[in-house]
């Protein structure tokens, strides 16, 4: 799946590893929430943006892929196939992350269990958590 299929997947932190990179990543996911929500008490109900945002944590390739015609960066692989699906099942404005990003951030993140999501190209249904704020 390449990024610019889908103009709602970024990659955040890529390149980074570790607890200290997830923490940072949630820790804007989180800000992302807040100035919609601060942005939509100052705008009429009809220009409001909404927004889900779904956080995994793997491996992935990144870099230029194409031809001299048509070149463009991507990230390939499972991981962004899996943080593209649990994006997909979150609601307006909220996060929900997967298990593996949940065991990096579980000690500074408030995050309640949510349904088990059954999705495209997995076998077994997603563990995935909702993030509610920083503790």
């Amino acid at each position: 799946m390449s990024t610019s299929e889908n103009p709602r997947t970024c990659l955040i932190g890529a390149g980074s590893s570790g607890i200290a990179a997830a923490k940072a990543l949630h820790e804007r996911a989180l800000a992302i929430r807040e100035a919609i929500a601060r942005l939509h008490s100052e705008l009429p109900k009809e220009a409001h943006l909404d927004f889900g945002v779904g956080i995994h944590y793997g491996e992935a390739v990144l870099g230029w892929i194409g031809t001299e015609k048509r070149l463009e960066f991507t990230s390939l692989g499972d991981s962004v196939n899996t943080t593209k699906r649990i994006q997909e099942n979150a609601a307006k404005n909220q996060i929900l992350i997967s298990k593996e990003a949940y065991e990096r951030v579980k000690d500074d993140v408030q995050a309640n269990p949510f349904a088990p999501l059954t999705v495209k190209g997995k076998a077994q249904p997603l563990e995935v958590f909702e993030v509610m704020g920083l503790k």
